[in-house]
């Protein structure tokens, strides 16, 4: 057995080997690359990515393969539909290279910091831009199955409700992606997620049929990150953790990370880090021990901290302040921590001369006085600590003395800021 896919398997790390036993083979060679693929479709990598990232940096820590980061110029023009019920809207040709080159330098960091120092990344914009239609028909439209092509999950699952012949393509053309760096780059191995798996198998048996069916190729898929109750977390979702600063203030990972269950804390752990198995089994020991200390959610927050963020000061800040956010605390909190930990929550400038009903509604946070009325009843507004229960409360300048905002929660979950009109 292959030491790399037994820690693989420990790890719970990949979905599906194509084919294990060629895998196997291909880890022992030298001067080879395998790739993973990123559309961008956002101006951020996302904790999901990291899944399939840190993939690879294992790899590439345990074997003489280098990666290839494929950033989607082109195929993020048309939309993958894997994993998606819908079509996707499309996305100007501007937005793209934007995205792409914020993700760029997202991934050099990363690489940077989880010691990579032998990678490429590579757009696949430049196989498509000098290549014409009849081009594409007569040298890859001769090679491409239709019927496995409708057979594959992604599009079946898409066929009752409609699939654009643009989405339906998009699986030809990540074909062509791993035929282009198979030729040009040495490419053997393309990562990825479960939901690309159909992908990957027109990718591999497109290459065969041109190559020859006695290649060493295959593929590798991650399962997808999911919450604990098995929902899928990104940003179609509407739940991505942005892993850069500007997108998510690093708390919101913070406080994610560190409400984990132990059982999913763990299941993270072995697979979003490189922590080794002596190394687990040694801190899941003391973990057991000192259940009430969290060591496992700490420990996988300083190592994605320090990954994400280059250094560990973000994770000493907010396990410093943490017992203030946790208890809504908020006065206790310098407001310029205050105010970069919740940057990007809703907020509205308050009126004194109108209460607090009136206001939420005009801003649109509530629908109704009954919506309101339900949670006073609830004891679900608070600001700060204080709990809300008068109908026709109002705030006054006094409550602004000490600072110019104000935190006021709706909910167990909803965050508003209120600042000084």
């Amino acid at each position: 057995m292959n030491k790399l896919i037994d820690d693989l398997k420990w790890r719970n790390l990949f979905k599906e080997l194509i084919i294990e036993k060629d895998i196997s083979k291909i880890f022992f060679l030298k001067n080879k690359k395998f790739y993973l693929g990123i559309d961008p479709t956002a101006d951020s990598l996302h904790i999901g990515h990291f899944l399939t990232i840190n993939l690879a940096n294992l790899i590439y820590k345990n074997t003489d393969l280098t990666p290839i980061f494929v950033l989607g110029g082109f195929t993020a023009q048309i939309g993958d539909p894997s994993g998606k019920k819908s079509e996707r809207k499309l996305i100007d040709q501007k937005t793209i290279a934007n995205n792409c080159n914020k993700i760029k330098k997202q991934l050099e960091t990363l690489c940077k910091n989880l010691n990579i120092n032998d990678y490429q990344i590579f757009d696949n914009f430049d196989i498509y831009k000098n290549l014409t239609l009849t081009d594409f028909f007569k040298k890859y439209g001769k090679s491409i199955n239709i019927s496995k092509m409708l057979s594959r999950e992604v599009v079946k699952s898409r066929l009752d409700v409609g699939i654009s012949y643009t989405e339906f393509s998009y699986q030809i053309f990540q074909a062509i992606d791993f035929l282009y760096l198979f030729e040009n780059k040495d490419v053997l191995i393309q990562l990825g997620g479960s939901d690309q798996l159909g992908n990957i198998l027109t990718g591999i048996e497109f290459i065969k049929k041109i190559k020859g069916r006695d290649l060493l190729i295959g593929g590798i898929t991650v399962p997808l990150l999911t919450d604990e109750n098995g929902n899928k977390i990104g940003k179609t979702e509407g739940n991505p953790l942005w892993i850069t600063k500007e997108k998510l203030s690093p708390y919101f990972i913070y406080q994610y990370l560190y409400n984990l269950s132990d059982p999913f804390a763990k299941k993270l752990l072995l697979q979003l880090t490189s922590i080794t198995k002596e190394q687990f089994l040694k801190l899941e020991k003391i973990h057991l021990s000192e259940k009430k200390d969290r060591i496992l959610q700490k420990e996988l927050i300083k190592r994605l901290f320090f990954v994400f963020y280059g250094n560990n000061q973000e994770y000493e800040k907010f396990s410093n302040i943490s017992k203030y956010l946790f208890a809504e605390q908020y006065q206790s909190i310098d407001e310029k921590i205050l105010l970069d930990i919740f940057k990007n929550i809703d907020n509205f400038k308050y009126d004194f001369k109108e209460d607090l009903f009136t206001q939420l509604k005009k801003h649109n946070f509530i629908s109704s006085k009954r919506e309101f009325n339900q949670y006073l009843k609830d004891k679900a507004i608070k600001i700060d600590q204080k709990l809300i229960i008068e109908r026709d409360f109002k705030l006054n300048k006094n409550d602004f003395l000490k600072r110019n905002i104000i935190i006021l929660s709706l909910g167990k979950k909803k965050k508003i800021f209120i600042k000084i009109n």
